[in-house]
């Protein structure tokens, strides 16, 4: 299998409630409780990233085990935000390789989602509602959910935004495989 890859499936961290409104109808699997988690001594020592094996990257812009959000932007382009970043900020808009970028987490850091910030050639400015799960775009008014990118009400009502895979993950993991990713 020498110069296969595997075809990526995407993927979304969310929080119960969000997926829960999203899709009523999930079944869920629960595993058996575990007297004491299998990684604790992995996240007690900060030094120790990665297993032998892997391949790890020593970029020092941030520690190793920094938790960030990594957003893969085409081509070879890559992002990373640190999540406590998120946390502190909510969400985060700017341009990024040529590409205008929408990132939040207005509930949980770890779940954050991205969006292209572009309808067709126009690109939108947002400031949050006082809900904090809509958006209103500062051109033309129009109210977007959060969790689902797309308009609900006004001018632009129906049209969505393109969302971005989102990756929770360690900084060096991240960085191992996107050495040159922009942090944000």
């Amino acid at each position: 299998m020498v110069g296969q890859t595997l075809t990526k499936i995407p993927s979304q961290v969310s929080t119960w409630a969000t997926w829960k409104n999203q899709h009523p109808n999930t079944q869920v699997l629960v595993k058996p409780a575990l007297e004491k988690s299998p990684y604790s001594s992995y996240f007690e020592r900060a030094s120790w990233v990665g297993l032998p094996w892997t391949r790890i990257s020593r970029d020092n812009r941030l520690p190793a085990k920094t938790l960030i959000i990594g957003i893969e932007l085409g081509d070879s382009s890559a992002l990373a935000i640190p999540t406590e970043q998120l946390e502190r900020e909510g969400w985060i808009s700017g341009e990024v390789a040529g590409l205008p970028v929408l990132v939040g987490a207005p509930q949980d850091p770890r779940a954050a989602l991205a969006y292209v910030r572009r309808i067709g050639n126009r690109e939108l400015d947002f400031s949050t509602s006082t809900e904090g799960v809509y958006l209103i775009d500062q051109q033309t008014g129009s109210r977007w959910q959060w969790a689902t990118g797309a308009a609900v009400s006004g001018p632009l009502a129906g049209e969505k935004l393109m969302p971005l895979q989102t990756t929770p993950i360690y900084w060096a993991t991240w960085t191992a495989f996107h050495p040159d990713t922009v942090l944000w």
